[in-house]
């Protein structure tokens, strides 16, 4: 774990703690210790000082498999990458992640990776994205036509199906990708949250080049924007796969998107407010989460 504090989301207490920087191999080796399994969740898209999508997505998870193949006990490592991870340069948010499986493509340890669409849930920032700008805006912006395909997945599926790949010689050495159960217009998912909010929206949409220029604004004037080129360039790409993996491979069928926004509807105009622009990563008080 990175940072100090945030071992607050387990409710377990039987969970065993390391603190660490994938960035720097010695700190993540004695994690590594007398483990079987290993599971790697950590990427970014958001640069910040000192760190960027290359020492996080390529050189990050290079440490990590050094320091899996040193340990001597790990039997089977899974990767998330992301649904989209290409060899061109220029989408440098899905080329890091495709430099990032081809490290772990090096690897003598059994792996599976697995590309995953946009993950759904209480704290993410996608939808939290969208339930923001639907509370805060009575038209709105979409970047593009909107029309783009997306996948959303809700985390707990997507949970259930990494920690069901551990230990499947099935799996071995492939590449699993995985969506939610319908492939899904950001227009739609728009549409989705304002009923859900009770709300009547109209939408703007403008073109990539006006986006790039709201990101590099955002990028002077704020420490971490809520987002930037490479996760605009990420919503205005088609990224669906097979709607029928997650069933034919995991046995699961997964959960509409439109049945798990509930986290959405609490939101207030603070609520919307923090998130957009003071970056508030805090939860949102529903009655499920309090629970």
């Amino acid at each position: 774990m990175h940072t100090p504090g945030s071992e607050r989301v387990f409710s377990d207490r039987s969970v065993e703690i390391y603190y660490g920087d994938i960035r720097d191999q010695n700190s993540i080796v004695s994690a590594c210790q007398g483990v079987e399994f290993v599971i790697n969740l950590v990427s970014t898209i958001t640069p910040t000082r000192g760190s960027d999508m290359l020492s996080i997505n390529v050189v990050g998870t290079a440490n990590l498999v050094s320091a899996i193949e040193n340990s001597g006990s790990v039997k089977h490592l899974v990767h998330v990458s992301v649904l989209g991870a290409n060899d061109n340069p220029r989408e440098r948010y899905f080329f890091s992640k495709w430099k990032g499986e081809q490290e772990i493509k090096r690897t003598r340890i059994s792996y599976t990776i697995i590309r995953p669409s946009v993950i759904t849930g209480a704290s993410d920032r996608f939808s939290n994205l969208l339930g923001s700008l639907v509370t805060l805006f009575p038209a709105v912006p979409v970047v593009g036509h909107g029309r783009n395909r997306i996948q959303p997945m809700v985390v707990e599926d997507f949970a259930y199906c990494v920690v069901a790949s551990l230990g499947r010689n099935d799996l071995e050495s492939k590449i699993i990708e995985l969506g939610g159960d319908l492939h899904l217009s950001i227009n739609e998912m728009i549409d989705y949250i304002a009923d859900a909010m009770g709300r009547r929206r109209i939408k703007i949409h403008f073109p990539f080049w006006v986006s790039g220029l709201v990101c590099s604004l955002m990028n002077i004037f704020m420490t971490k924007p809520i987002i930037n080129r490479e996760l605009a360039r990420m919503l205005s790409n088609r990224n669906v796969t097979d709607i029928g993996v997650a069933k034919s491979v995991f046995g699961i069928t997964p959960k509409a998107f439109s049945e798990d926004i509930h986290h959405l509807t609490g939101m207030n105009v603070k609520n919307a407010t923090d998130h957009l622009f003071r970056n508030s990563d805090k939860r949102l008080e529903t009655p499920k989460n309090r629970e």
